[in-house]
């Protein structure tokens, strides 16, 4: 019986992505867990088509069983409906499972850490649960050159309700169907886990709870490149769970076989005066969780 569902939002053409996490954790390894996963993908357009075709992924699901695929078309602003197609999954078609796990496609993660915390937290399935990074004070993008640009049609007020990063967060299926109820009465707004996870849960007055696990969330992919150099190099323990891949697909494999060498060689934590950020020397590829603003430098020739 599986007791966590793990719903992870994924763009149709990131074959190769699927492909890094199934090759960490195989359906097998999973199933040990207590772990049932699915990757949510949505319907092709044309230019899907040009990276993959409907038989494709059609064949991927009859090989791995784990992909949900929702009649709304493949897009960046539809990223909404395709995590409350994930929520409404889990909430109508896993009654046994007493917590659903979210994550992105492009999120590098220990496992293992993840089910330290949701196994160390009191989760009621009675009650309303949502439990991850907590952002308060975000305020909407103004600048119409940034990816996350957002009108004041599409969003009035100055500052967003606290949300939950969408990279990794834990609920159950009680709230799971809450937040999908209340979605169908609510003006549709693109950026999923503000809207998720900011509106929808503010509508349903429910609390967001902060992972209070010291070095869970590592923002920048530097300093992810550096945990598994350290890793790998100096045999240091990446004290890191979460973080970004860095458009490195092969990120996530990479990380967790450094984490399965360290068992081995019994890697020594990082010394307490030589942190992560003071030690990392790594190209600047990522932005931080919090979304940023873009900078602007005058080039002198």
């Amino acid at each position: 019986m599986h007791r966590i569902v793990m719903i992870i939002t994924s763009y149709a053409g990131h074959v190769e992505l699927r492909s890094a996490h199934r090759r960490t954790f195989s359906n097998d390894d999973l199933d040990e867990m207590g772990i049932k996963r699915v990757f949510l993908l949505s319907k092709l357009t044309v230019y899907n088509e040009m990276q993959i075709s409907q038989k494709a992924i059609e064949h991927e699901h009859f090989r791995f069983g784990d992909i949900i695929q929702g009649n709304f078309i493949e897009a960046y602003r539809n990223l909404t409906l395709k995590h409350i197609m994930g929520l409404k999954w889990t909430s109508t078609q896993c009654n046994k499972c007493s917590v659903v796990l979210k994550l992105d496609d492009d999120i590098v993660f220990n496992i293992n850490a993840i089910l330290n915390c949701i196994n160390s937290t009191q989760i009621d399935n009675d009650e309303n649960f949502l439990m991850g990074y907590v952002l308060r004070g975000m305020k909407p993008i103004r600048l119409k050159a940034n990816k996350w640009y957002v009108t004041y049609n599409e969003y009035s007020k100055s500052f967003y309700p606290p949300f939950l990063s969408g990279w990794m967060y834990f609920t159950n299926p009680k709230t799971a169907g809450a937040l999908v109820r209340v979605a169908r009465e609510t003006p549709y707004f693109w950026i999923d886990d503000v809207f998720v996870t900011g509106i929808l849960a503010s509508t349903c007055n429910i609390k967001l709870k902060d992972i209070k696990f010291q070095h869970m969330f590592l923002e920048y992919f530097e300093l992810m490149d550096c945990c598994v150099k350290d890793m790998i190099d100096k045999k240091i323990m990446c004290e890191y769970a979460i973080g970004p891949n860095g458009n490195d697909d092969n990120m996530l494999v990479k990380f967790n076989d450094a984490l399965k060498m360290c068992a081995v060689n019994k890697c020594s934590p990082r010394p307490i005066n030589r942190s992560l950020n003071d030690t990392c020397i790594s190209a600047k590829r990522s932005f931080p969780i919090n979304i940023g603003n873009p900078s602007i430098s005058v080039l002198r020739l």
